[in-house]
């Protein structure tokens, strides 16, 4: 890893009910590799957390969803025969969004759990 993101893509597959799976398959999206910073902040400014007198912490719901922009900065290919924009994304399977963000948090390291450590 060096000081800046890099361009480097990743290729993620999606089975027929929009599952990831780890072979090639028609349904593919090629997103970042690297989250860069300002990606990163733009989605860590939608965080809305509760901190509680014992430690642990709240948050919410809402903030775990990534907005289409997010993914149209992300995606920088996918097997559709239509351009990659946010109205686009809108169309997608929302099974397929779903798999995809999974897939995105464990990739940028934006999973670090539900529990903060002691």
């Amino acid at each position: 890893m060096g000081l800046f993101a890099s361009d480097k893509t990743v290729k993620v597959f999606f089975d027929e009910k929009g599952n990831i799976v780890d072979h090639e398959t028609p349904d593919w999206v090629e997103v970042l590799a690297e989250l860069p910073y300002s990606l990163h902040e733009q989605y860590m400014k939608k965080m809305k957390a509760q901190m509680n007198p014992d430690g642990s912490y709240v948050l919410e719901l809402g903030s775990l969803v990534f907005e289409p922009e997010f993914y149209k900065r992300v995606i920088k290919a996918w097997s559709a025969e239509v351009p990659v924009t946010v109205e686009n994304i809108k169309k997608m399977h929302a099974r397929v969004l779903d798999s995809l963000s999974v897939k995105l948090r464990e990739l940028y390291g934006l999973t670090r759990g539900t529990k903060n450590a002691p």
